[in-house]
């Protein structure tokens, strides 16, 4: 668990936005663009959340922590905020097909492990966890909405691809 609290933000998904990118057709590269777009915009505001709401972190003894405490304050996770909204993306814009859609699942699941693991490391309460959560899923839920918007934006690209 410990592995997915180091690793599960900030190293699987620059990799996995990159990959379906790349790997995906037009259809992951627009979740891709979706999926780094929610991620930009919720990295400063689930800071500002935590400034505003300043709820500490669990109070746990330091030999039984299995990481590092953090500086910073709690609510809401950052992690769950992050991984939640690139999951939602994926299984949102990144389907239609069965390998899309294992593909989708399986970033889901990835999410759900990271976010369990947040409250298993000790790092933050489940409602920290939970309305991390909600955050992500509702920020990335309205970049889904206006993906057509962004699309639209991409359409040179797309031509360009197509030669």
């Amino acid at each position: 668990m410990i592995w997915l609290t180091e690793f599960g933000r900030e190293v699987f998904w620059p990799i996995t936005i990159i990959l379906l990118f790349v790997l995906g057709g037009w259809t992951g590269k627009m979740t891709a663009v979706v999926i780094a777009i929610s991620m930009l915009v919720l990295i400063p505001l689930g800071e500002l959340a935590k400034d505003i709401v300043a709820r500490p972190r669990p109070v746990i003894p330091a030999s039984d922590f299995l990481i590092s405490a953090d500086k910073d304050y709690a609510f809401p996770s950052g992690h769950a905020v992050i991984v939640s909204a690139g999951a939602s993306g994926a299984l949102m814009l990144f389907r239609g097909t069965p390998k899309r859609l294992v593909v989708s699942t399986i970033l889901a699941i990835e999410a759900a492990l990271v976010c369990l693991s947040r409250i298993y490391v000790g790092g933050h309460y489940p409602l920290d966890v939970i309305r991390g959560i909600l955050l992500g899923v509702g920020v990335s839920l309205i970049f889904v909405g206006v993906e057509k918007h962004i699309e639209f934006l991409f359409m040179p690209l797309k031509k360009l691809l197509k030669r």
